[in-house]
C-alpha cells in the first residue's frame, strides 16, 4: 500500500489529482498541506485526510 501526502489543494488538485488518486486501490491518501484554511477544510471534509498541515 502506497501512502500519499499532498502539498497544495488548488484547482488542479481538486479537479484531477485527488479524484484520480482516490480511485486507485493501492493508494491511501493520508496527508494534505494547504495555506488557505478554508480550502484545506473543504478538502478534509471531502477526502477525509487524517493528517492536515498549514
Amino acid at each position: 500500500m502506497l501512502r500519499a501526502g499532498f502539498i497544495g489543494a488548488g484547482g488542479r488538485s481538486q479537479s484531477a489529482h485527488y479524484p484520480c488518486v482516490q480511485r486507485l486501490d493501492n493508494v491511501e491518501m493520508v496527508a494534505v498541506c494547504e495555506l488557505d484554511e478554508t480550502r484545506l477544510n473543504q478538502m478534509v471534509e471531502q477526502y477525509h485526510f487524517p493528517h492536515v498541515f498549514t
